[in-house]
């Protein structure tokens, strides 16, 4: 899981990748396998009006190039789509790009550079938050427009639909001034 901030078409922050080796995510809970919340990193990132800041757990990343994100959102951006359907959008390209065994994914280049041979996209769960900065950041949640968390499970027949409420685990994004809670799913 991972999260990147974008202005003017370009990343300006972008979350460094939390594994224990290859393939092997932290798994933030409290069962006594899991790694503690302790374990997670919290970043400072101030943030400007126009700014989109795109969460999303590891099936996101492990499927799309950032590039690939970025095309989305400015895309979205330019046709003037709520941060949701920009969500929705992601989170399908996502979806199937996961499912195209010839796609050369992050997944793949990854196991490449690990020494193991993976073709295709990886299926795993897929969540996406996007959330546009709106207005100058302020002691108020009113300034982000945040997107429901659309989630494409790659077991299910259908993509399905979870509202933030659903999940448990958090990033979180510190601003100057604001403090952002983002919920995101577990691998």
């Amino acid at each position: 899981s991972g999260f990147i901030v974008i202005r003017g078409g370009n990343i300006i922050f972008q979350s460094p990748v939390q594994q224990h080796s290859f393939n092997y995510p932290y798994q933030l809970g409290s069962d006594e396998n899991c790694d503690l919340p302790s374990s997670g990193e919290v970043f400072t990132v101030p943030v400007e009006p126009q700014d989109v800041v795109v969460t999303g757990t590891d099936g996101l990343f492990d499927n799309l190039y950032t590039d690939d994100i970025i095309a989305v959102v400015v895309s979205a951006i330019i046709d003037r789509l709520e941060p949701e359907v920009t969500a929705q959008k992601i989170a399908a390209l996502a979806q199937q790009r996961a499912l195209d065994k010839n796609w050369q994914s992050p997944f793949s280049a990854a196991a490449r550079e690990f020494g193991y041979h993976h073709c295709g996209g990886k299926l795993d769960d897929i969540t996406v938050l996007v959330s546009y900065i709106s207005s100058p950041v302020s002691d108020s949640f009113a300034n982000f427009n945040f997107a429901s968390v659309c989630v494409y499970l790659a077991a299910a027949s259908g993509p399905v639909c979870y509202t933030c409420q659903a999940f448990s685990t958090a990033w979180r994004i510190h601003t100057a001034r604001l403090h952002m809670l983002v919920l995101a799913t577990m691998s």
